[in-house]
This record gives C-alpha cells, sequence and structure tokens, in this order.
C-alpha cells in the first residue's frame, strides 16, 4: 500500500515536468495516474488488476462513443423550441444506452471484482476527476504574471 502511495506521490511529483503542448503524451500520463488512483482506492490486487483494467477502458471506450454518437454542436440559443425538445429526446436516449452500458458491464465486472468494489467505481471516478482539475486550476495559477490570485465577482 505505501508502495502504490508513494508511486502516486512521486507520478504527481512529476506533473510540473510536463510538457501540456503535447496531447497524447499528456493523455499517456492521465491514464498512468487513474491507474494508480483506481488501484490504490480499490485496493486492486494484481489479479483483479489485471482482469479489471482491460474490461474497464472498454467499457470507457464505448461510453464515450455512445456520447460522441449524441453530441451537439448547436449553441442552445440559437436553437428553434422543435430542435431543443428534439435534443432532450435524444439527451434522454443517451442516458438510456449509457444506463444499459452500465448495467452490462456490471454483469461483466462481478466475473472480476467484489460487488463492493464495483459499488466504489463511480465514486472513484468522480474522486479522480475532481483531483485532476484542481491539479489542472493549481497549474492555471502558477503560471499567471505575478502568481496574482484571479478577481471573483
Amino acid at each position: 500500500m505505501r508502495k502504490i502511495t508513494l508511486g502516486f506521490a512521486l507520478i504527481v511529483g512529476f506533473l510540473p515536468l510536463i510538457s501540456w503542448g503535447q496531447p497524447r503524451a499528456m493523455d499517456d500520463r492521465i491514464e498512468a495516474l487513474r491507474i494508480a488512483f483506481f488501484t490504490e482506492k480499490l485496493q486492486l490486487t494484481p489479479e483483479e488488476s489485471q482482469s479489471f483494467w482491460p474490461l474497464y477502458n472498454e467499457y470507457q471506450d464505448k461510453e464515450k462513443a455512445i456520447r460522441k454518437s449524441y453530441k451537439n454542436d448547436k449553441s442552445l440559443e440559437l436553437m428553434s423550441d422543435a430542435e431543443a425538445e428534439k435534443l432532450i429526446e435524444t439527451s434522454f436516449e443517451m442516458e438510456e444506452k449509457t444506463l444499459q452500458l452500465k448495467k452490462e458491464y456490471y454483469g461483466k465486472m462481478r466475473g472480476v471484482l467484489p460487488v463492493r468494489k464495483i459499488a466504489l467505481l463511480s465514486r472513484i471516478d468522480r474522486q479522480f476527476k475532481e483531483r485532476l482539475l484542481e491539479e489542472w486550476r493549481n497549474r492555471q495559477e502558477q503560471k499567471r504574471p505575478g502568481n496574482v490570485p484571479p478577481k471573483r465577482n
């Protein structure tokens, strides 16, 4: 456990050295952080990890594809009422497909992880995203000239 925590701390410690101009390298680093974070929080054994990650990555890819297929590029302010209604209906369809996908992968993950760990997945995913966002905000603040905090209304 300490080794995982130490490894995660080292990775986070080296984040300032990362070049933010290289999206693919950044995606790889974020994925490495995700793996370390989830592994630590879920306390995954090596056997669980080996079976869980391919399944979880497959789930994420399918969820991303669903969201992408329903992506709307038009501004709500420019939509007619009929277009806005259609957007709402398609968002319901997207949520239904996402729910079906979650149910499908819950069944698959039951063969890999204990139910308690599966139940923790959405909370841990949210915590990871919050930590990533916090890290990004900290970097943005450090980039400001004079490191002056932004004015808030």
